[in-house]
């Protein structure tokens, strides 16, 4: 065996020595939707959260959106926390024919939402969300009305997926 190939196998072992004792300063990382975390199927207190009514059919449709995601099995009776929501909407023209006509608009939603101690009312944390989406507009008044409304859906979604994923995290901190 040349002295080569020793040097480069002690290289080997010590990068991989190495990188073993850097692994194993690792032991406190905990999935976060997976058992052991904060997760939406029963871990941690993502769980114990409850929701403030909405007023409106967006505002709704967001609070049982969320409450899918985060409480599948449904609220809570004694939760530990309580989250409240305030919705912004706003459209924008994207595509605007020369006889003014529109053709596209985009549906900007924009929320923010307050967890608070559900006994003191303390507040925890703060965020906010936000879900931009586009729908296209036709001579159909109603496939228009249709089209907006499922536009809603969609950033309604797209925003509860960003609330779940940020209140997961700051629950598992």
């Amino acid at each position: 065996m040349s002295s080569s190939d020793q040097i480069s196998r002690r290289a080997i072992l010590g990068t991989l020595a190495l990188a073993l004792t850097g692994l194993a300063g690792c032991t406190n990382v905990r999935p976060l939707y997976g058992s052991g975390g904060a997760d939406a199927t029963g871990g941690g207190d993502l769980t114990e959260i409850s929701f403030a009514p909405m007023s409106d059919r967006l505002g709704q449709r967001l609070r049982n959106e969320l409450i899918r995601l985060i409480t599948p099995s449904g609220e809570v009776v004694n939760p530990l926390y309580r989250m409240t929501l305030s919705l912004n909407i706003s459209e924008n023209n994207v595509l605007v024919r020369s006889n003014s006509d529109v053709d596209r608009k985009t549906l900007s939603l924009s929320v923010a939402y307050k967890i608070l101690d559900a006994e003191t009312d303390e507040e925890v944390f703060v965020g906010n969300a936000f879900g931009d989406v586009s729908f296209n507009r036709v001579r159909s008044e109603y496939a228009n009305i249709r089209a907006r409304r499922d536009a809603e859906n969609r950033a309604a979604n797209i925003v509860a997926e960003q609330i779940r994923s940020t209140v997961a995290a700051r629950l598992a901190s």
